[in-house]
């Protein structure tokens, strides 16, 4: 086995799909922000805080893998909401 038989590939991202009940809730959740944001308008946006934000995850698996040329690149399986992470502000 010689490193000429291997290339180095970007995993396939598998993503999620959603539940009905998910994306109403979602909805619902929206049209919620939407309403408090039209209320909060009236007071020119006073008490809105904004600032940057992201998540940080506890674990991060690689983005590529080495395979023997002609194989199919490893799926990798996007990270869910539940997946352990932090936010930092």
């Amino acid at each position: 086995m010689e490193e000429k038989d291997f290339k180095k590939v970007a995993l396939r991202w598998v993503s999620y799909t959603l539940t009905k009940e998910q994306k109403d809730r979602r909805v619902i959740a929206a049209r919620e922000m939407l309403s408090q944001l039209i209320k909060m308008r009236r007071n020119n946006f006073v008490h809105v805080i904004t600032g940057e934000e992201t998540w940080i995850y506890y674990r991060n698996p690689p983005n590529s893998a080495w395979v023997r040329r002609g194989e199919e690149a490893p799926k990798r399986v996007a990270k869910g909401i539940a997946s352990p992470k932090v936010l930092v502000t």
